[in-house]
């Protein structure tokens, strides 16, 4: 059974630190990606927009400063949230704290062979584009050969057709439509 004593500590605890929920995640993800989408508009407006106007820089700056604004209130809830998860850890039993610090080398070490697959991908396919790269240059190289000697036998057909046309002599004829058709 569970003490008066042991209940009230339980309340007392859940006072003190504020519960992770799956809600308050999923709303500090939107706005993280909220704020990565504003940065992406922001970068494209300031690369495309010319250069502006007195009346401009002072809306733009006053975005600026409510951008400095909000940026400041999420770092201050961030922290908050650190605060928040330190003094969990603080509260916890000695199983729970040893499941965290278990969990949390799991996740860095996790995370050392993400980057290193990544860093082991990335060389690959750069090398794959180069090899291809490199081949298309030379087929690029072989097919300008190839229409460069299709160019001079058509001017040379042409050069013969025309001869043909201008000659008299039968057997002339026939020995330049023969050349022609080679």
């Amino acid at each position: 059974m569970i003490s008066e004593q042991d209940e009230l500590q339980a309340k007392e605890f859940l006072k003190r630190v504020e519960i992770i929920t799956m809600k308050k995640d999923l709303r500090k993800l939107r706005e993280l990606d909220a704020i990565k989408e504003r940065d992406k508009i922001v970068k494209v407006n300031l690369q495309t927009k010319p250069s502006p106007t007195v009346a401009t820089r002072e809306e733009s700056l006053i975005e600026m400063k409510e951008k400095f604004e909000r940026e400041k209130v999420l770092n201050k809830n961030s922290v908050q949230e650190l605060e928040a998860e330190e003094q969990l850890k603080n509260y916890a039993t000695e199983e729970e704290k040893q499941k965290i610090f278990i969990l949390e080398a799991e996740k860095i070490e996790l995370d050392k062979q993400a980057k290193e697959s990544r860093d082991k991908k990335e060389p690959e396919l750069v090398m794959k584009k180069n090899e291809i790269e490199i081949a298309k240059r030379e087929l690029e190289g072989k097919l300008k050969d190839i229409k460069e000697q299709e160019e001079k036998m058509e001017a040379e057909q042409k050069v013969i057709s025309e001869k043909e046309k201008t000659t008299n002599i039968a057997s002339e004829k026939e020995s330049l439509e023969k050349r022609r058709w080679i």
